[in-house]
Order: structure tokens, then sequence, then C-alpha cells
């Protein structure tokens, strides 16, 4: 009741129709997600054929313990840090696209039934923010491509991004790679 943009959007009209899919994953480049807060535990994605926190590429991907997403600032599977306390754009971001909802906790995001895709392309000395944001966009890339070739068995069924890398006081001439 209190999320008033919801009814100007009128998303209760579209909720009589669906309320996400599974099979959908929206991967969010930002400053990474709380992939245990209440509202998103449900509907973080999860590689399957990681192991997490063993150091090794179980699911030959190329990346190692992509369990949760991956971060592509620091170039490993840790996508929630200090990065991401100090900041929280991301999980706020995740939880628009896709909080769960109609539990009494916290919001309800335009799908309920999403899967939501971690990935962090802040590294955590905020040196060389350009590199994390493009290797972010190739693990997006990877993570698709790799679905389609093994025809859903590995990878992610990514359908849209959420990239809002905002920056205070900066200009795209600052960053031209972008």
């Amino acid at each position: 009741g209190d999320q008033w943009a919801l009814e100007k959007i009128q998303a209760a009209n579209a909720w009589e129709l669906a309320k996400g899919s599974e099979s959908v994953v929206v991967a969010v480049i930002d400053t990474g997600i709380d992939y245990n807060h209440p509202d998103l535990k449900g509907n973080i994605w999860i590689n399957t054929g990681e192991v997490p926190g063993n150091g090794v590429d179980d699911d030959g991907n190329g990346y190692v313990d992509d369990y949760w997403g991956w971060n592509a600032g620091d170039n490993h599977g840790q996508v929630f840090n200090s990065v991401s306390i100090l900041d929280g754009h991301g999980t706020c971001v995740a939880g628009v696209v896709g909080a769960d909802g109609n539990n009494g906790v916290g919001i309800s995001s335009i799908n309920w039934n999403v899967k939501v895709l971690p990935i962090n392309c802040f590294p955590e000395d905020f040196n060389d923010v350009e590199s994390g944001v493009i290797r972010s966009m190739k693990y997006v890339f990877d993570m698709k491509k790799l679905y389609i070739k093994s025809n859903g068995s590995k990878g992610a069924n990514i359908v849209a991004v959420n990239m809002s890398v905002g920056m205070d006081n900066a200009f795209p001439s600052e960053s031209p790679i972008w």
C-alpha cells in the first residue's frame, strides 16, 4: 500500500496476467547484491553447476566460483562486498526488479518470480571501474551464449540487463568505452 508507483504504473493489472517467470533471468550490473536479503534470496539466480567457495571452475564456463553471479570489478565470485554495503544501490535495484511479493516483508517488485543475476562491476579499491564494467558486460554475453549453446543446461537465460552504473560528479567523456 505504501508503494504508490506500483499503482501509478498499474502493476496490479499486469499481475492479473503474470508475476514473472523463474525461467527468466535479469542481470543487474551494479555494486553487487545482498543475496541473503529476505526479499531477494528466493529470486537470486544460482549457478547450480558451481560449488561455492571451492576455488574451482566446476562448470567450465571460465569463471571460478560464480555460484551467485560474478564480481567483475575484482574478478572473483564474491558479488557482495564492502562496496555493496557502503553503497547498497545494487540491492535496491534488485528489489525493484525481483523482490518477492505479497509476503509482508519489505517491498513488492514488478516481477515476483524472476531470477536476478548479481554482477558487481566495482573493484573494492575503486580503481579502474571502467574495466569492471566491460568485464561485467562480457560475463553477461558469455552466460547467455553458453545458455544458447548448451540448450539451456548451462549459463543463464538472460533476457534483460540493468546497468545503472551512475557515478557522482562524472561525465561520459571520462568513460568513453562505456
